[in-house]
């Protein structure tokens, strides 16, 4: 009599229903009822036909209509039991009750029914699923189907020389005002080298100031212009030529 007008009750009128109008009745449309109200009845009906649990088609066939509102654990039991759950009755599942579910529990849920996986793979509720499995998992069933979720990559340190090493030079600046290098290079020279430099070589270092003169070991020497050269070989020249024969 309220079949059509079942999801329009209240919880607590549905729960005034016996189990004993349960198991009399017709099984009840629950398509459109609330989730608070699928387990409402669905635990009205498992009361109801709990005698014929030892016999899982029976009892399966009994409580179908109400299945959307069983929880996990009630589910799991009839994963064990061979009762070929169709698509549509997998699908009216609590979402947070197809989560929980593996790829084992499915398949041995849905049996020969489970092809249809494949079928309703576009269907939000079965994406959901499907994107909740690890992908070795997804193909034991042979179905194609394929999660969308991403491995995570761990990055290797950069070797580009954006990232400081502990091998790159530090720099030091030296009492003559020019910059050292700290890797103790053998290649002979720093800029504004000192006796404690650790650059490998003992020896005095002389650069250029790119200005025609030198330095050495911090002392800026000048550079003889041409001219004085040309000067002084003329003025040996003529002490040659003045020596007696």
């Amino acid at each position: 009599m309220i079949n059509s007008y079942l999801c329009s009750l209240d919880v607590d009128t549905l729960k005034t229903i016996t189990t004993k109008s349960i198991r009399n009745a017709k099984p009840l449309n629950v398509t459109s009822c609330s989730p608070e109200q699928k387990k409402v009845l669905y635990e009205i009906s498992n009361t109801s036909f709990r005698t014929y649990r030892y016999s899982s088609d029976n009892f399966y066939d009994l409580v179908k209509a109400y299945i959307g509102g069983a929880p996990v654990a009630d589910v799991k039991i009839l994963s064990a039991q061979n009762i070929s759950m169709d698509i549509d009755i997998f699908r009216s599942l609590q979402l947070e009750v197809i989560k929980a579910l593996t790829v084992d529990d499915v398949q041995a849920l849905m049996g020969n029914s489970l092809r249809d996986l494949k079928l309703f793979e576009n269907d939000p509720i079965i994406q959901t699923w499907v994107n909740l499995q690890p992908q070795s998992d997804l193909n034991r069933l042979g179905l194609d189907l394929i999660n969308n979720r991403t491995e995570a990559i761990t990055a290797s340190p950069s070797s580009s020389g954006n990232t400081p090493s502990s091998n790159q030079p530090l720099s030091t600046t030296t009492s003559g005002g020019t910059t050292g290098s700290t890797t103790g290079s053998t290649s002979g020279s720093t800029s504004g080298g000192t006796s404690g430099g650790t650059s490998g070589s003992s020896s005095d270092s002389t650069t250029s100031d790119g200005q025609g003169s030198s330095i050495f070991n911090g002392v800026k020497l000048m550079t003889p212009l041409p001219s004085l050269f040309l000067a002084a070989l003329l003025i040996a020249l003529q002490q040659v030529l003045q020596q007696p024969a």
